[in-house]
């Protein structure tokens, strides 16, 4: 992936990708027809790309498990559900 933020969470965005998860790069305030092309060339080719490759497997493995039946997010989002659902039912009025 290649970023080029521009605002708000895009800054925030663009950092997890580039340097905590490095699965893409970050272009930074100057984007000229050369930049792109090296950056394009940088996520294509090479050894950082191979880096890269690999920890987009690593991640969507994670995801994987965690939204699987019995993963954590899983447990949390039918957690959230039912609570939301609990809440709905106590405010209903009585018939």
């Amino acid at each position: 992936m290649i970023c080029w933020p521009f605002f708000f969470d895009q800054m925030v965005n663009s950092r997890f990708i580039s340097k905590v998860w490095r699965i893409g790069v970050d272009v930074k305030d100057t984007c000229d027809r050369a930049t792109v092309g090296r950056k394009v060339k940088e996520v294509m080719e090479g050894e950082r790309a191979e880096t890269m490759r690999k920890n987009v497997i690593g991640l969507s493995e994670m995801v994987r498990e965690y939204v699987e039946e019995g993963g954590s997010s899983r447990i949390h989002l039918d957690q959230l559900i039912d609570d939301i659902r609990a809440l709905s039912l106590e405010a209903s009025p009585s018939r």
